[in-house]
């Protein structure tokens, strides 16, 4: 009775926590106001899209990849929803579900390792209090890959508490579909299928608790089966898709050339990654679980040394996918902790019991030299090889404090402090053996890093922190998102309608205008193709003439171009500027054009053109000293009023105007203003005119206005440009 009790009790308490995780996470979410990683968000909301509305893999006129596609087949169902922006929350509402699942396993997990219910239930909460919990807010892979790793490894600890399910068939296929599940859903996933085939190798020569003939069966069946479900599950898709040419995002990254450089880098970025990594887990559940392993046969020290297994084989997935070719340089460290995080609550867990069963061995020479070292060198390392800020939103939010580390001296050496003192008190304390202190230290320290994670994760949101691109994060940006989708939609019930997406360029590192174009595509629900401004300037079209209707669009990066032409183009959306088009006819629609403006294409063809472009001039009108203007137009000669002024410059600019043909004039630009006329011309087979304008006089805003933070270079404005009349 007693027991039944204390079952229904616990029964209770974990669905309570996860009740509360999903409730706490969904309402969080809700500060990120449209999809904003990369092309990431994008490219899985709209393979979702895709598989609901289609029943295949297509993106932007391709075929997409035959793996790695479970978390968007899972998210497809929000797409019943005919309305972006309840799809958009529907998407996170299913991510924070998934992810919040997690405290079932690690329960059921918890509770075969300790008889200490209030301990198991502070693992769990600390499973879902890691600042990785975010990914709930984004439409990322990562809040299903959480759940499937932990599920499977769950399983795995069985079977080291049950030897006798090693070799049986039934067991085998269960374990190799998890292992398969973890790959289907994310390509990291692969590490755990490699570390345990690499593991049950091991096991032989480590614990001699079986046959090697045992060992071998297993390996070539697990293997069998996992290339079954793997090819069974490409065929499926390619017949849904018809069997078509499949754009692989993944096979064109490989490319890499042998030599000391590249062996130099992916040495340095073994070290690093491992070095971060152990600071994202907050170095003691590392240190202590690593340190305890030994020859036991235990199922606690069998997980030990799968799970430090399964990290040291991503790891170097890892630094050679994605460090050696993504990292500029070594100074400036990109780590992939989301491709990592999934394993930290096995090492706190295995941690958790060293501890409470009081292991006086903990105290080694690897633990004291690991220790030393940390203490040491941290300072110096994070110094040195300092991590990307930016990437501490989407790739290490285990990380993220560090935005305040970077900012503040006050944290920084409050945080080099800690880890000395943290490292001091835990080994003295275990030299004390006073096991119950350290537990609760170690657990405390977890718990408080973690909230102190997911303060700086949701703070820098919720201020519509900009380092990864303009307006993210703010409503503005959810609202024009919003009234554009609702705005087409109305369009497209009374006719269908074709939407052509126009960034400057493809989307770019640096948070370019491609991001905010990502963020609307991952939205919209019509009809669309996809154009970079310049590389469609730069396409086989003549005088600036858009004539899509036989083009073929750009594929996606890495990707093969689209079999099908754009076709006739109803509406024009773009986040381009300084360019005044022909036969486009710019759409008023309420608050929207902070980000993006809408045209109507005015011509019957649908086809429509650039009349004149402004390059290199700010949204201010300034620019850096110099700038140019090009106007489309079948003569040869062409004069041009130039509206100049320098109100906030301390000198006069002297300008230099010149055009293609290497006609010169100068002038100077006055402060109040004032229009210069220009006979420009240009060579017979120009395109355009291109006219620039020169100067050398330049300031620093800063250092002129009072209360400035203006660190531009300028030198003058140009208002406006008019084309004379003949």
């Amino acid at each position: 009775m007693t027991r039944d009790l204390n079952n229904r009790i616990n029964f209770f308490i974990i669905v309570g926590i996860f009740l509360v995780s999903v409730i706490i996470r969904f309402y969080l979410s809700q500060l990120t106001a449209a999809p904003i990683v990369f092309g990431d968000e994008l490219l899985w909301s709209k393979l979702a899209e895709s598989f609901h509305n289609q029943l295949n893999t297509d993106f932007r006129g391709n075929y997409f990849i035959t793996q790695n596609i479970l978390y968007p087949i899972i998210i497809s169902v929000a797409y019943f929803f005919n309305d972006s922006s309840m799809i958009y929350l529907t998407i996170k509402l299913i991510n924070c579900f998934l992810m919040s699942a997690v405290v079932f396993p690690i329960f059921l997990l918890s509770r075969r390792i300790f008889d200490n219910r209030w301990l198991v239930f502070f693992l769990v909460i600390i499973s879902v209090s890691i600042p990785e919990m975010f990914q709930t807010a984004l439409i990322m892979q990562e809040s299903l890959f959480y759940l499937i790793i932990v599920v499977t490894i769950y399983f795995i600890f069985i079977e080291f508490e049950n030897p006798s399910n090693f070799s049986t068939t039934t067991w085998n296929l269960f374990i190799s579909f998890l292992l398969f599940l973890c790959y289907f859903t994310k390509a990291i996933g692969l590490a755990l299928f490699l570390s345990y085939l690499l593991y049950t190798i091991l096991s032989y020569f480590i614990f001699k608790r079986n046959k090697l003939k045992e060992v071998a069966l297993k390996v070539l069946y697990i293997s069998i089966s996992f290339a079954s479900y793997y090819y069974l599950t490409k065929l499926s898709i390619e017949f849904v898709n018809g069997f078509p040419d499949i754009s692989d995002l993944y096979m064109q990254k490989f490319h890499f050339q042998f030599n000391i450089d590249f062996l130099l880098k992916a040495a340095s970025g073994l070290v690093l990654i491992s070095f971060y990594t152990i600071i994202a887990f907050m170095i003691l559940p590392v240190i202590v679980s690593i340190s305890s392993i030994s020859k036991q046969h235990s199922a606690i020290n069998q997980l030990s040394i799968f799970i430090l297994l399964s990290t040291i084989i991503s790891i170097v997935i890892m630094d050679f996918m994605i460090f050696v070719l993504e990292t500029s340089s070594i100074y400036e460290i990109r780590v992939h902790i989301r491709y990592l995080f999934v394993y930290f609550i096995f090492y706190l867990i295995a941690c958790a019991y060293q501890l409470y069963n009081k292991n006086e061995n903990l105290v080694n020479l690897f633990f004291i030299v690991l220790s030393v070292l940390f203490a040491a060198l941290s300072s110096f390392i994070l110094e040195k090889y300092k991590l990307v800020n930016a990437m501490l939103y989407v790739d290490a939010m285990m990380l993220s404090y560090f935005n305040l580390y970077y900012k503040y001296d006050v944290f920084k050496l409050l945080f080099n402090i800690g880890i000395i003192i943290s490292l001091t008190i835990f080994v003295y304390w275990q030299i004390k053996r006073k096991f119950r202190q350290t537990l609760i230290f170690t657990l405390a320290s977890v718990f408080i890093i973690s909230l102190i994670g997911n303060f700086t994760m949701y703070s820098l949101y919720s201020s519509n922190y900009k380092n990864i691109g303009s307006g993210f994060g703010s409503n503005e940006l959810r609202k024009e998102i919003n009234s554009i989708s609702n705005f087409l939609n109305e369009k497209n019930k009374e006719k269908s309608v074709k939407v052509l997406l126009m960034p400057r360029t493809e989307a770019k590192m640096d948070g370019g205008d491609g991001f905010r174009i990502d963020s609307l595509e991952s939205m919209l629900n019509v009809n669309y193709s996809f154009l970079p401004f310049l590389e469609g300037l730069n396409a086989p079209f003549t005088d600036g003439v858009f004539n899509l209707e036989n083009f073929y669009p750009f594929g996606y990066k890495y990707t093969n171009s689209p079999k099908v032409p754009i076709g006739k183009i109803d509406y024009v959306i773009t986040t381009v500027e300084n360019v005044i088009f022909e036969h486009l006819n710019l759409v008023s629609i309420d608050g929207v054009g902070k980000f993006y403006r809408v045209y109507k294409v005015d011509n019957e063809n649908g086809t429509f053109a650039v009349a004149q472009m402004i390059i290199n001039r700010h949204v201010d009108l300034w620019n850096d000293g110099i700038v140019k203007i090009r106007i489309y137009s079948n003569k040869q000669q062409i004069n041009v009023d130039l509206n100049l002024n320098a109100t906030d410059n301390p000198t006069n600019p002297t300008i230099k105007i010149s055009d293609s043909t290497g006609h010169l004039e100068s002038t100077i630009v006055k402060k109040t203003g004032s229009i210069y006329s220009f006979e420009a011309n240009k060579n017979q087979q120009d395109q355009f005119f291109e006219i620039s304008i020169e100067s050398n006089d330049s300031f620093v805003p800063k250092t002129i206005i009072p209360n400035s933070v203006d660190t531009r270079e300028l030198s003058f404005r140009l208002l406006d440009v008019e084309i004379k009349k003949d």
